[in-house]
């Protein structure tokens, strides 16, 4: 009767919880929807669904055999779950899952099931009903899964290490005339490669740090280390003494224009970068197309990516500007939550390279705007 009062009262259809059905004797779920005529609530429509229908839902998902997806009511009872499906529903969540589905619109906590397993869930409420549906992911997984990755990771590392070591012994015994000057290549190499290893596992840290899946994990960090690795192309090519920034550029948005080849335009003067600016601009510019490609202007047919850089030799020290602009894609606004990947932009730009860096998101594409100074990016300046 409560439904039926709303209904008429707010004119909205209303959901109810978990309920017995006393003529076919089962679990129940009832839809009241209002039936308008004259501008007025003239019936209440109701049907009664068989919570079938739900574990349909769920089965549809394809949930991996070890995760367990349930829907509860608003009162925290199972209405359907993937696992063990007649035996829990009508129960109410576990104790330790129970408080948060009250207490929290969404959110992700560590659980125990009721079969003892140690969880990591995530839960969200539906704004019309209430009720909230919630997937739990045994923590033995993700922990392997993470271990596993971190170990490929380091593996490939150890293993790049040993064959930098090996070919820069080979190369000092081959090319060095005295001792000092086989300590003095190998001394360089070691400096180059534990750098690059530093910049590596800083990377991993950060990236695990944030990410919201091992998936993604894995994704952005392939992603970020193939930016390390064109840049280190890059100065390759110059022997470590500069890279070429539009070289650099053409390098990082190689893999984009392959499928957007009239839609990213790019241009400004030739100018030889230092070696750590060259890795800084790498990752900064790999953050903002990536960032494009997935969310922004490249997402969309008719999206369009302009990066513009000059010169700016009357400001109070010979500056770069650098303008990134995105036309012709999704509506922009402000984000909600702060990722590693703008953290990695401001840190680069304002520790790494000493410039600032402001970000404008004009509802009709964002823009950013860099200001580096040439002492701290430019080759012999």
């Amino acid at each position: 009767m409560e439904a039926l009062r709303r209904v008429f009262e707010k004119g909205e259809p209303q959901i109810s919880d978990l309920l017995f059905g006393p003529v076919l004797r089962r679990n129940i779920a009832v839809v009241d929807v209002p039936v308008w005529r004259n501008g007025k609530v003239a019936y209440d429509l109701a049907a009664s669904l068989p919570l079938g229908i739900f574990t349909d839902i769920i089965t549809r998902q394809r949930p991996q055999p070890d995760w367990t997806i349930a829907v509860f009511d608003r009162k925290g009872t199972v209405i359907a779950r993937s696992r063990d499906n007649e035996q829990f529903v009508g129960r109410s969540a576990s104790p330790s899952l129970y408080a948060g589905l009250i207490n929290r619109y969404e959110g992700a906590l560590d659980t125990t099931t009721f079969d003892g397993t140690v969880v990591l869930t995530g839960f969200t409420h539906a704004a019309l009903s209430g009720w909230t549906a919630a997937v739990g992911i045994p923590k033995s997984s993700l922990t392997i899964e993470l271990w596993r990755s971190i170990a490929v990771i380091a593996a490939s590392g150890i293993i790049c290490f040993a064959f930098g070591t090996l070919f820069a012994v080979r190369l000092a015994t081959q090319l060095a005339r005295s001792r000092a000057d086989r300590e003095l290549l190998i001394e360089e190499l070691n400096h180059r490669v534990k750098n690059t290893l530093a910049t590596v596992q800083g990377l991993v840290a950060s990236t695990l740090r944030s990410a919201v899946s091992i998936t993604h994990a894995k994704e952005v960090m392939e992603a970020r280390i193939v930016a390390l690795g064109r840049a280190h192309d890059v100065l390759t090519h110059e022997h470590w003494e500069s890279a070429d920034l539009r070289e650099l550029v053409l390098g990082i948005i190689q893999p984009y224009r392959t499928e957007h080849t009239s839609r990213i335009n790019v241009g400004g003067p030739d100018l030889q970068l230092k070696p750590r600016a060259a890795v800084a601009l790498a990752m900064i510019l790999n953050e903002l197309m990536t960032n494009a490609g997935k969310y922004g202007a490249l997402s969309e047919p008719d999206g369009r990516v302009q990066l513009k850089w000059s010169k700016v030799d009357d400001s109070p020290s010979r500056t770069l500007q650098m303008v990134w602009m995105e036309m012709g894609g999704p509506l922009v606004q402000s984000p909600i939550r702060r990722g590693f990947g703008s953290t990695l932009i401001e840190r680069s730009i304002t520790r790494e390279l000493g410039g600032t860096f402001e970000k404008n998101f004009d509802p009709a594409g964002l823009i950013c705007t860099m200001m580096l100074p040439l002492n701290n990016l430019a080759k012999n300046t």
